[in-house]
């Protein structure tokens, strides 16, 4: 019985330690203010070559946009 409990008490310090881990994980994902500019500037290029087809730009705009965000943060961190 006491394996049980102490099995218990583990996995709740698990659950907490998982959660708090998320919980900054999510704040630190955040768009930088390089993504916002690079994704407004596509986004109002493409809508003048796409009239209507605001869809379409989101997906564009974001692809790129993100591929260039992840390019800087792995540059920034091996050097």
């Amino acid at each position: 019985m006491a394996r049980k409990i102490t099995a218990l008490f583990v996995m709740c310090i698990v659950l907490v330690a998982a959660t708090f881990y998320v919980h900054e994980t999510a704040a630190s994902d955040a768009p930088t203010p390089e993504f916002v500019s690079c994704f407004n500037n596509c986004k109002d290029e493409c809508l003048t070559t796409l009239t209507g087809q605001t869809y379409k730009c989101e997906i564009k705009c974001d692809d790129e946009c993100s591929k260039k965000e992840a390019e800087h943060k792995i540059k920034t961190i091996f050097g």
